[in-house]
């Protein structure tokens, strides 16, 4: 019986980490989005552009040189690795009386070298027809209220492979899309959105930003590199018309309140895999308490997504000098009963906050997000997906910011921190503008429950400087 026990308890250990691997739910999707992000992405797509009368097309972009520390590193000062670099992004546009077109590129030697697929940022063309707006290609939409921790904003996966990128549309993934939206009236818009196929987030392999689950996961299967990787794990393929998904918004305002409401039916982008799959796996691989996996194991663990159904509403207005915005979703998934160990049960999901500008220039942003687990009660297995992790989540997010001597000097403060973990992730930057280039020095310090989502990265705090010109 011993014997069983230990054995349930470590397929219970690997199923933990084979959920997570892909991307941690609500984990690791916190980021920042700030105005001084949004205003800095802005200047490079159009205020910076230069005209092309020949053509009608316009060019812009920008130039970036940084250099990142961990602070972990630099208890021995004289052999610490600053990891510098830069990065380049391009931006071509032409646009019609009836049309336009962008293509953004994004280029480092990271992604020359080891994931050339990410040079394009996005790319699509848009067409006006009447009250008609069609855009497809590679898209980045926001769907939603919440400036950032969004519950609504379900169409582009996150790249979390770098958490220094703290600005949420930056770690938007650009997805295959057609997009259209219909403005009806003066004060309401209709939306529809479709994509041909599924990408889940992703997190690092290594490195700093590797979750800690992701190196248990390694371990404990023995995994040493991406070979190895793809003989343990059986990934699906997820480009094709079977994993298509789609929804539809429609916004409206009423006096001074703005409301949305939408539907979404997609896959969750939470990794799944049947905890029968594993024990069979453990089984096969000759796995005990007293010795290591025997490889090959003759079949690869099988993964797949959960589909959902998401409805939500949100609304956002003025009172009394603050800008209230609100989200509430519903997660439906297959498991409406609450007890199928292999599918994740549905949540509700909300967001709620305000910013407001304060004395002296000051404008603080605040925000609370979370989801709840549904018929928690009803995850009672062992082998359950969902039995080590929380019913709740709840994160507070706050970022408070000023702009001073002409807007030549920038300071901002943000944090998140995870209530149920204990847990948190604090940004103070200040930046310093000299015509179309700033100099930029950030600090990210993480710490609280090292099993927290934001915890975990402890041993990652850095600083970094960086020398940017948008053109």
């Amino acid at each position: 019986m011993k014997a069983v026990t230990t054995f349930k308890k470590n397929v219970v250990s690997v199923l933990a980490v084979l959920i997570l691997i892909a991307f941690p739910a609500a984990a690791q999707s916190f980021g920042f989005g700030d105005a001084g992000a949004a205003e800095k992405e802005a200047a490079t797509e159009s205020d910076a552009s230069t005209p092309s009368a020949a053509t009608g097309a316009t060019v812009g972009g920008s130039i970036n040189f940084y250099g990142t520390g961990f602070l972990s590193d630099f208890s021995d000062p004289a052999n610490a690795t600053v990891w510098n670099g830069s990065t380049g992004t391009l931006n071509f546009s032409a646009k019609g009386s009836k049309a336009e077109a962008a293509f953004k590129l994004k280029i480092s030697g990271d992604i020359l070298t080891s994931d050339p697929a990410k040079l394009i940022d996005e790319a699509y063309i848009r067409m006006f027809i009447g009250p008609l707006e069609l855009e497809g290609g590679l898209l980045k939409v926001s769907w939603g209220k919440a400036d950032s921790q969004s519950v609504l904003d379900v169409l582009n996966p996150f790249d979390l492979t770098d958490l220094t990128v703290t600005d949420t549309r930056e770690r938007k993934i650009a997805q295959p899309m057609l997009h259209l939206s219909a403005a009806i009236g003066s004060a309401s818009k209709a939306e529809i959105a479709f994509l041909p196929g599924f990408q889940a987030s992703s997190v690092a392999w290594e490195g700093k930003w590797m979750p800690a689950l992701v190196g248990t996961y390694k371990s404990t299967l023995g995994i040493t590199d991406i070979d190895t990787a793809t003989s343990v794990i059986s990934f699906p393929t997820t480009n094709t018309l079977s994993y298509a998904q789609g929804g539809a918004r429609f916004t409206t305002t009423v006096g001074s309140v703005d409301l949305g409401a939408q539907y979404f039916y997609g896959l969750l982008p939470t990794m799944a895999v049947s905890p029968a799959a594993v024990a069979a796996y453990l089984t096969a691989a000759g796995y005990h308490a007293a010795a290591p996996l025997v490889y090959p194991a003759p079949n690869a663990i099988p993964v797949y997504y959960n589909r959902y159904h998401q409805a939500g509403l949100d609304v956002a207005t003025e009172l009394f000098g603050f800008n209230l915005r609100a989200e509430a979703a519903a997660n439906i998934t297959a498991d409406t009963s609450g007890d199928d160990p292999n599918t994740y049960n549905p949540t509700a999901a909300w967001t709620l906050g305000f910013d407001r500008d304060l004395l002296a220039g000051i404008n603080l942003n605040l925000q609370g997000s979370g989801t709840i687990r549904l018929m928690n009660d009803k995850v009672t297995s062992a082998l359950d997906l969902e039995k080590t992790s929380d019913a709740v989540k709840t994160k507070i997010t706050a970022v408070l910011s000023q702009k001073l001597f002409k807007d030549t000097l920038e300071w901002q403060v943000a944090g998140i921190y995870g209530i149920e973990k204990n847990d948190f992730f604090v940004y103070p930057s200040v930046g310093y503008i000299v015509g179309d280039a700033r100099l930029d020095l950030t600090v990210g310090i993480f710490g609280g429950d090292r099993s927290g989502d934001l915890g975990q990265f402890t041993d990652s705090n850095y600083v970094s400087l960086s020398l940017t010109y948008s053109f």
